[in-house]
């Protein structure tokens, strides 16, 4: 799973909680998320997600947005 955190200031509260509902209901279909950000609730997010069992999150700043890919592809 990839979260881009980057338009973060475009999202509604209705369109958090949709996502939300729909994250929580297939966080067992995943075995990795990337959250790439640089704000602090992406790094909340990240933190909330590291509690599921058999997630492996890691945290990318926009800066390392290219790393991503061949962190999840392996």
């Amino acid at each position: 799973m990839y979260i881009d955190f980057q338009e973060l200031s475009d999202v509604t509260l209705d369109a958090l909680l949709a996502d939300l509902t729909f994250d929580i209901t297939h966080l067992t279909d995943f075995e990795k998320a990337a959250f790439v950000s640089d704000s602090a609730l992406a790094n909340l997010s990240s933190m909330v997600a590291r509690l599921v069992p058999g997630l492996d999150t890691k945290q990318f700043s926009l800066a390392e947005k290219e790393q991503v890919r061949g962190w999840l592809d392996h």
